[in-house]
Parts: structure tokens; C-alpha cells; sequence
């Protein structure tokens, strides 16, 4: 079985703080225990460019991110009360000691 550690739950407008890195985020509506989306990214964006599509998805509805687009068709466009966590495989951090 595999460890996955998450970061601490961050306020969604700091999402901006999480690395430019592969992995995995968690986002949470209003409480931590609250969470609607768990998603995976390899891209190159990274964790912060694939929040970014999420983001705009939720706030507009337009696809680029197809859980930012179930997210506004659930919860409308306010983006208030969420929160992100995400963990970065240590492979693949490169500031991991």
C-alpha cells in the first residue's frame, strides 16, 4: 500500500502557492471532511496550472477542466469555500530531501 501525505488545506485564493509540479489535489468545499473533486495531473502545467483550468471551468462553466464544469452545473459559479490540498510523489519533487 502506498503513503500519500497531503499538504494542509489551503483557502482556494492561495492555490496560487502550490507548486508547478505533477500530482495529485484535493478540493473541499467549506470544511476539510467536504470533499468533492480528487484529481490527477501529469501535465505540464502542474498542480497550479491545472487549478487554474479548474478555476476558470467552475466560474464560467466552460470546458477546459470537466470537473470545474460538473462543479458549476453543481454549486453555480461562486468558488467561495473552497479549499485545496495536493501531494507531489517525492520522484518528482525535486526539493524533497
Amino acid at each position: 500500500m502506498w503513503d500519500v501525505h497531503l499538504s494542509q488545506f489551503l483557502p482556494w485564493e492561495r492555490r496560487g502557492n502550490v507548486p508547478d509540479l505533477p500530482g495529485l489535489y484535493c478540493v473541499a468545499k467549506e470544511t476539510e471532511d467536504n470533499l468533492i473533486y480528487i484529481g490527477l495531473t501529469v501535465q505540464n502545467l502542474g498542480l497550479r496550472g491545472r487549478l487554474r483550468q479548474f478555476n476558470r471551468s467552475a466560474t464560467t462553466g466552460h470546458s477546459g477542466h470537466a470537473g470545474g464544469v460538473t462543479y458549476s452545473k453543481r454549486f453555480g459559479s461562486d468558488v467561495g469555500g473552497l479549499m485545496v490540498a495536493f501531494h507531489v510523489p517525492y520522484a518528482l519533487n525535486p526539493n524533497a530531501v
